[in-house]
């Protein structure tokens, strides 16, 4: 039942009725097709993360990818507990939210996987973070970076 409310909730706040104080566009929820989660292959040069969280169940951490003046949010999700896991990770721009993707799918015990926002491109001078929504509809921003 938990499991359920918190997969309402989720989608609630897709479709505008619930979420972070800057709510999506109202075309958002049009974008938000969800997509199975991404084998995690590694960090690289141009992903800035936060530090990991652990939700007993499961662990996290949102990254936010900047190359250029393109940028994207990811979540780097590990389960502790073989379940099913849905959460959503989105781009924000000059503290507005931008394009997001919902990830689910079942997650098994000691799988580490990723859930990639679009990838959008902004100006010089923008500054951008990863956000996301995870699985017990938690609040996660990845690290604020300047675009050059």
């Amino acid at each position: 039942m938990k499991r359920l409310i918190c997969a309402l909730a989720l989608i609630g706040t897709l479709v505008g009725l619930a979420g972070p104080a800057n709510a999506a566009p109202a075309d958002s929820s049009a974008r938000a097709a969800a997509v199975s989660w991404y084998p995690y292959t590694g960090t690289g040069p141009t992903w800035h993360c936060g530090p990991t969280a652990d939700h007993g169940s499961y662990h996290e951490q949102i990254c936010t990818i900047v190359n250029g003046r393109n940028y994207q949010g990811a979540l780097i999700f590990v389960a502790d507990v073989s379940d099913y896991y849905i959460s959503s990770t989105w781009n924000i721009r000059n503290r507005n939210n931008g394009d997001f993707r919902l990830c689910d799918g079942y997650v098994a015990a000691g799988t580490r996987v990723v859930c990639f926002a679009p990838t959008e491109t902004g100006n010089a001078g923008d500054y951008v973070q990863g956000y996301a929504l995870d699985h017990d509809v938690r609040d996660m921003y990845g690290p604020t970076i300047t675009l050059r």
